[in-house]
């Protein structure tokens, strides 16, 4: 479902330009009623186009009343002035039929473009990867009733949001230029983790990044993932690092790592989109088994155990979701991020903790911090007692407790993006969220 299985041809024969519009034609052997919407591709192997971004979305497919689409249709499509210059870009056509009323049929298309540009460097927003149809809504509720008078109309159209740009340095993750896409290890909007072992020795906390020696035997590196072993095959009941979780609150399944969990180097990435709109709550994280599931008094021999990451985020702030960051069990709020559009955000992105619910009404301490920064966060466990410190940069952030009898335990705590959408504002770009975690 990313070009119906065809493979490129060697060289583009059709030339496009940044800032123009340019025709478009397809014809229907059967005129189903739907939506049309347009990606494109940087990837640099066009045989495996991977990352696509929207460029326009087409309501109704070419059917005035959204019904009937014509068997040939022929718009203009405008390509965006932002887009740099690309010798071999893949050009996404992309229609969902409706006409089933209680399913959907999908069908794709492909071109090879060369474009022709001055634009610089730039970074689209949101980039999808797409390998089937997870990008978009996976039930026939998700979209529009053709024949209950919906649509064409903006509002009813789905999927990913046509991507906003801005500008980023050659090499930036997700950056797209002359030479191609760079590697996408953090993005358009994120919270990141880099992992390996915690440390069971009291920490110093003088420095701003973690270079301890691990006591225990588990490694959670997520590099591990990036190079080929497959993080949502980690379930219950095994001898993991980490529990890849999501979906209803369990196991998250294989589609995660297609449509959400992206590993990279030390980074999981982990792409929230608009199915989280209006959702209370929305799960995408995982539980770490710091003893590999065993119980956690076999390995948690000290008084005290560190677990660090780093974190980013992007795109939070044009949101109203609250995210809880870091959580053992529902009950136990460590770390959770109000975004300024948050009926409580008071105009403000912060980092606040030990949350007292899931709107979250109160809290007990904050820090007020930037997009596209680095945080690296310290939590120091102590497990006889329940008690959890946090530091910001070394700096101390917040002391308190959570119900959980810690050396009992065999998962937790759980991290990621646990959010809770109660505002009644639209999403105007998926929410990226990727963690990096330290020792």
């Amino acid at each position: 479902m990313r070009c119906h299985d065809f493979s490129p041809d060697d060289s583009p024969q059709t030339t496009l330009k940044a800032g123009e519009t340019f025709e478009a034609t397809w014809t229907m052997e059967a005129g189903h009623p739907g939506d049309c919407y347009f990606y494109l591709s940087y990837d640099a192997d066009p045989s495996n186009a991977v990352n696509f971004f929207k460029i326009a979305a087409i309501p109704g497919c070419g059917a005035p009343d959204g019904l009937n689409i014509p068997a040939s249709v022929t718009t203009t499509v405008l390509l965006p002035p932002e887009v740099p210059a690309c010798d071999h870009c893949v050009l996404r056509w992309e229609w969902t039929a409706h006409q089933q009323v209680v399913d959907i049929e999908f069908y794709v298309q492909c071109a090879d473009v060369k474009i022709t540009s001055t634009a610089g460097p730039t970074l689209p927003s949101p980039i999808t990867a797409i390998a089937g149809i997870e990008h978009l809504p996976q039930d026939a509720s998700g979209y529009r009733k053709v024949y209950n008078g919906q649509g064409p109309e903006e509002q009813y159209l789905i999927g990913p949001a046509v991507a906003t740009y801005s500008i980023c340095s050659i090499g930036a993750p997700g950056c797209i230029s002359d030479i191609g896409l760079a590697p996408i290890t953090q993005s358009t909007s994120q919270v990141s983790l880099e992992s390996t072992e915690p440390q069971t020795t009291t920490p110093s906390g003088a420095a701003t990044e973690c270079n301890c020696n691990p006591d225990t035997e588990w490694n959670g590196g997520f590099a591990q993932y990036a190079l080929g072993a497959d993080f949502c095959s980690q379930n219950f009941g095994g001898a993991n690092p980490w529990i890849s979780g999501g979906s209803n609150g369990g196991f998250s399944g294989a589609a995660a790592c297609v449509t959400e969990y992206t590993f990279q180097e030390n980074y999981w990435q982990i792409l929230v989109g608009e199915d989280a709109l209006g959702k209370a709550p929305h799960r995408a994280f995982a539980y770490a088994q710091f003893c590999n599931g065993k119980a956690y008094s076999e390995c948690w021999t000290s008084e005290k155990v560190t677990f660090s990451f780093s974190l980013m985020v992007q795109g939070l702030s044009l949101i109203g979701a609250y995210v809880k960051v870091l959580f053992w069990t529902d009950a136990g709020n460590i770390l959770g991020l109000l975004p300024p559009s948050h009926p409580k955000g008071d105009g403000k992105l912060r980092l606040i903790t030990f949350m007292t619910d899931d709107y979250p009404n109160s809290w007990t301490g904050e820090k007020e911090i930037q997009e596209s920064v680095w945080y690296h966060i310290q939590v120091v466990f102590t497990p006889a007692t329940g008690g959890v410190a946090l530091q910001v940069d070394s700096q101390a952030l917040d002391t308190g407790n959570v119900p959980v009898n810690m050396l009992a335990a065999t998962n937790g705590p759980q991290i990621g993006v646990y959010s809770f959408d109660y505002a009644t504002q639209s999403w105007p770009a998926e929410l990226l969220m990727a963690q990096e975690s330290d020792r």
